[in-house]
C-alpha cells in the first residue's frame, strides 16, 4: 500500500510540473497555437534567415547541398559562417520535415518544441540536480524559459531554446563530484566528454549564448580566485585530476576544429563589429525596466525614455518588479559568499541559507556553480552598464570573441538563468524554515507563493509574429519567374516597392531551395567582401550584379528578376 501511495504521488507530481510548463509554453506562443503554426515567431527577416538554414541542413542531409555553403550570395562559398549554424534547430526541424510539414510550419513547431524542452531541462536541473523543492524548481524554470526578455527576442530564435545551458551546468557539477570522488569510476571521463561535446552543440547553435555562458563563468571563477581558500583548492584540484583535465582539454580542442575551420575565414574577412555599434546595444539603467510596450503588466508605463534608446528594441530586457528585486538579493548573496570564502570557511555555512548542510554532498558544489554564476553576473553587470561612459571597451579589445558580440544585452538570457536558481533557492529555504510551525507554513508559503506567481505573470506579453501562407504567396510570386535555364538569379524591385530589401532578399532565398536555383541575393548577420548587390531596390542594381559577376567570374546564364506586388 505505501509503495502504491508513492507511485501515485510520483506519478501526480511528475504530471503536474510537465503540465505547468506545457501551459506555459503555450501562454509563451500562444499566437503559434491558434494559428495551428501557420504564424512563425519573428518577422520576414531574421525568422525566415533561420529557416532558410534550417532547411539548408535538411537538404544537406539529403545530399542536396553543401554544408557549408547555402545557396545564398552565389557564388561565395563558406556563407553558412555568416550566421549560427542552428545544429539544435536543425535536428529537430528535420525530424520534422520528414513528415513532409511545409518549411515555415516545421520552424514553427521546432521553436515551439525547443522551448518547452528548455522548460524540462531546467526544473530537471533544479529539481534533480541542485536537489531543491517542487514548487521552488517549477518557479525558477519558468524563469529561465519564459522571461519577457526571451519573449521580446523571439524574432532572434537561434536564442530561445537554452536547454542545454541546464544540461551542461548539470554535467559540470556531476564531473567535479566525480573527479573527487577517492575511486575513479568510468564516469569520471563520461561527464566530461558529454559536457565539451553539448558545449560545442550550444557554440554550433548559438555563439552569443555559448560566449555570454561561458564568460560569466570564467568572471565568476576569476573573482573567487582572488581568495586564497579557493585558489588553494584548485590547486589540488588540478594536481590531482590532472589526467582528466588534460583529456577534457583534448576533446575540447578536437570539437573546436571544424568551428574555427568554419569562422576563422570569415573574421579574417569582415572583422569584428564596430565599438560604436557595439555601444548602441549596451544596456542601460533603463533597459533593466523595459519589459516592452506590449506587456500585460507594465505596458502602462510612459514610454518615451525607452523610445529615446539607441537601438531600442534590443533594450526591452527587463524581468519585473519581483524577480529584478531578487536579482539584487542574488548580487548580495554571492558578495556575502564571497567574503566567507575569503574567511578560510570552505564548506560555505550560510548563516540564512542553513539547508545546504544538511543535503548531499553534491550540492555544495551546485553552491558553488551558483555563487560562482552570481558572482559573474555581477561583474558582467558592472562591466557593461552604460552610463556616460562604460567598461565594456576592456572586454571588446581584449577577450576574444568580444568583437563579434554587438547586442551585449543579450546576456541576461544567461543571467536569468542564475537568476531562477536563486529565486528556487529562496523558497526552497522558506519551505524548510517553516516546517516546525503550521501556520508559519501557511502564512510563508502562502505569501511566497503569491508573490512568485505574480513574478511569473509580469512576463506575460504580446510578441511579434507573421503569416507563413502570406509568405509563401511572395516567395511563389519568385519561384514562378525563375526559368528553367537560369544557372543562378538575382531578384530586383523598384524604388518605391512596398517591401524592406532585407524581405525581398529572403523571398530569393527561400525560392532558391524551391528551385534548386543558387541566388546571388542574400541576408545574413555579415555579407561577403565587396558584395554590392546588397540593395536589391537601388537604381543601379543591374550594374552592381554585373560588377559582382565579374568580380566572382560566374559562369552560366544569370536571370536578373523583378520582383511583383501580391495580392
Amino acid at each position: 500500500m505505501i509503495h502504491k501511495n508513492k507511485l501515485i504521488f510520483q506519478i501526480s507530481t511528475t504530471t503536474s510540473w510537465i503540465l505547468i510548463g506545457v501551459l506555459a509554453a503555450i501562454v509563451f506562443h500562444y499566437l503559434l497555437i491558434v494559428s495551428s503554426f501557420n504564424f512563425f515567431p519573428g518577422d520576414e527577416g531574421d525568422s525566415r534567415l533561420i529557416a532558410f538554414i534550417l532547411e539548408h541542413l535538411y537538404r544537406w542531409v539529403n545530399n542536396k547541398s553543401t554544408f557549408s555553403s547555402p545557396t545564398f550570395f552565389y557564388p561565395a562559398t563558406g556563407t553558412l559562417g555568416f550566421s549560427d549554424v542552428q545544429l539544435l534547430h536543425a535536428a529537430v526541424y528535420s525530424l520534422i520535415r520528414v513528415f513532409d510539414v511545409p518549411v515555415l510550419k516545421s520552424f514553427s513547431i521546432t521553436i515551439f518544441v525547443l522551448n518547452t524542452c528548455t522548460y524540462i531541462a531546467s526544473f530537471c536541473f533544479i529539481r534533480f540536480g541542485m536537489k531543491l523543492n517542487l514548487f521552488p524548481s517549477i518557479i525558477g524554470a519558468l524563469i529561465f524559459s519564459f522571461n519577457s526578455a526571451k519573449l521580446n527576442l523571439i524574432n532572434h530564435t537561434q536564442l530561445q531554446p537554452l536547454l542545454l545551458i541546464p544540461l551542461i551546468s548539470w554535467l559540470l557539477i556531476l564531473s567535479h563530484d566525480e573527479c573527487n570522488r577517492n575511486k575513479h569510476r568510468i564516469q569520471v571521463f563520461i561527464y566530461p566528454f558529454f559536457a565539451v561535446g553539448l558545449y560545442h552543440l550550444q557554440l554550433w547553435t548559438s555563439f552569443y549564448v555559448a560566449w555570454f555562458y561561458t564568460i560569466i563563468l570564467i568572471f565568476g571563477l576569476l573573482v573567487l580566485l582572488t581568495t586564497h581558500t579557493a585558489r588553494t583548492y584548485l590547486m589540488k584540484f588540478i594536481k590531482k585530476n590532472s589526467i582528466i583535465i588534460t583529456f577534457a582539454s583534448v576533446i575540447f580542442i578536437l570539437f573546436l576544429i571544424p568551428f574555427i575551420d568554419l569562422y576563422l575565414p570569415i573574421i579574417k574577412d569582415n572583422g569584428g563589429r564596430s565599438y560604436q555599434e557595439v555601444d548602441s546595444m549596451l544596456p542601460r539603467p533603463w533597459s533593466y525596466l523595459w519589459m516592452g510596450h506590449e506587456n500585460m503588466v507594465w505596458s502602462w508605463i510612459p514610454k518615451h525614455e525607452f523610445y529615446s534608446l539607441p537601438m531600442w528594441p534590443e533594450h526591452r530586457i527587463g524581468i519585473g518588479l519581483i524577480f529584478s528585486c531578487f536579482a539584487l538579493l542574488s548580487f548580495s548573496w554571492a558578495l556575502k559568499g564571497f567574503f566567507k570564502v575569503q574567511r578560510g570557511w570552505l564548506g560555505l555555512r550560510w548563516t540564512e541559507l542553513r539547508a545546504f548542510s544538511i543535503i548531499t554532498p553534491r550540492f555544495d558544489t551546485s553552491k558553488y556553480f551558483l555563487l560562482i554564476g552570481s558572482l559573474g553576473v555581477l561583474v558582467f553587470f558592472i562591466l557593461s552598464l552604460r552610463l556616460n561612459s562604460s567598461l565594456w571597451g576592456i572586454i571588446y579589445s581584449n577577450i576574444p570573441g568580444s568583437s563579434s558580440v554587438r547586442a551585449v544585452t543579450r546576456y541576461v538570457l544567461i543571467a536569468y538563468f542564475f537568476v531562477g536558481i536563486f529565486v528556487a533557492l529562496v523558497l526552497h529555504q522558506i519551505e524548510h524554515k517553516v516546517y516546525s510551525s503550521n501556520v508559519k507554513a501557511v502564512i510563508f508559503i502562502g505569501l511566497s507563493t503569491i508573490i512568485s506567481i505574480f513574478g511569473i505573470v509580469e512576463q506575460t506579453g504580446v510578441t511579434n509574429s507573421f503569416d507563413s501562407i502570406l509568405s509563401k504567396k511572395w516567395t511563389n510570386v519568385v519561384v514562378r519567374k525563375i526559368d528553367p535555364n537560369c544557372d543562378s538569379f538575382y531578384l530586383m524591385a523598384n524604388p518605391d516597392f512596398p517591401r524592406p530589401f532585407w524581405a525581398i532578399h529572403v523571398d530569393a532565398m527561400m525560392a532558391s531551395h524551391l528551385t534548386n536555383t543558387p541566388t546571388i541575393n542574400g541576408y545574413s548577420g555579415n555579407n561577403p567582401r565587396n558584395y554590392g548587390p546588397w540593395n536589391p531596390k537601388a537604381k543601379d542594381i543591374k550594374n552592381s550584379v554585373k560588377d559582382w559577376e565579374t568580380l566572382m567570374n560566374i559562369g552560366g546564364e544569370i536571370c536578373i528578376i523583378q520582383h511583383e506586388i501580391v495580392y
